[in-house]
């Protein structure tokens, strides 16, 4: 018997992701991941942990003009929170990038299929880490009555509710992922394009009401962390493939 037909695009998405996946890991982009667990990651960046860190802990300063921002309207406004929470949603994010490759494949173009796949492992490393993030902080989102860090017993009692995974802001990691990996790698002007839309994002996640300031914050000080063992890794790969200067832009 026969999926559903409106099941097919979804299936067909999968297969998709899988084989994305699955190149990635056959160009050693697996093995960048690694590097966060190597302690001389954690040396040769160290002050840009610390900067991390303290900017997330600074950001819980901003939590108070929280409510300033929830439920403005507008037109622009408007735009930048629908924009914002469709463009940082990872199955649009991840589908973007999906069709992306398989666009660079089939014009032939090797290296830029190699750089997409690199930004392909570096958002999917840091969402499902951010992921993990959220269930050790365990903060209520604005809107939760039950508000406050750590909130385990509601987690279960409610089932994994997502009211309760706000820190930090996946949408911001998704996004801000994407803008870092292409500063990183030397894509200026693709990593422009990418930072506009990830600052839409990140502000539009508190228009909606569903995160805290230091939530976005948190996020795009993860992401630029998260981002930097794939960077190198493309980095290396290039200069393999004898890329003029170990960078190019489109």
């Amino acid at each position: 018997m026969l999926p559903d037909r409106d099941l097919f695009p979804v299936i067909v998405m999968a297969v998709l992701f899988l084989a994305v996946s699955w190149r990635c890991v056959g160009a050693g982009y697996a093995r960048a991941l690694s590097t966060w667990f190597d302690p001389s990651f954690a040396r040769r960046y160290r002050w840009l942990l610390l900067l991390a860190v303290c900017g997330a802990v600074a950001g819980l300063s901003l939590d108070r003009l929280q409510p300033l921002v929830v439920g403005l309207e507008g037109g622009a406004l408007g735009a930048v929170r629908e924009f914002g929470n469709l463009y940082g949603n990872a199955v649009a994010a991840f589908s973007l990038i999906t069709g992306a490759f398989f666009v660079a494949k089939l014009y032939r173009r090797e290296r830029v299929a190699l750089w997409i796949m690199g930004l392909f492992a570096a958002t999917l490393a840091a969402g499902l880490s951010s992921d993990l993030w959220k269930v050790v902080f365990a903060r209520s989102r604005p809107f939760v009555a039950e508000q406050g860090w750590f909130q385990y017993g509601a987690i279960l009692g409610s089932g994994l509710d997502w009211r309760f995974f706000s820190f930090p802001s996946g949408h911001t990691v998704t996004t801000w992922t994407m803008a870092f990996f292409a500063a990183q790698t030397g894509w200026y002007r693709t990593a422009f394009v990418l930072l506009v839309c990830a600052e839409c994002t990140a502000f539009a996640r508190i228009l909606a009401g569903v995160h805290w300031p230091a939530d976005v914050v948190a996020g795009a000080l993860w992401a630029a962390v998260a981002a930097l063992p794939f960077a190198h890794w493309f980095r290396r790969m290039e200069a393999q493939h004898g890329a003029k200067h170990g960078r190019y832009d489109i």
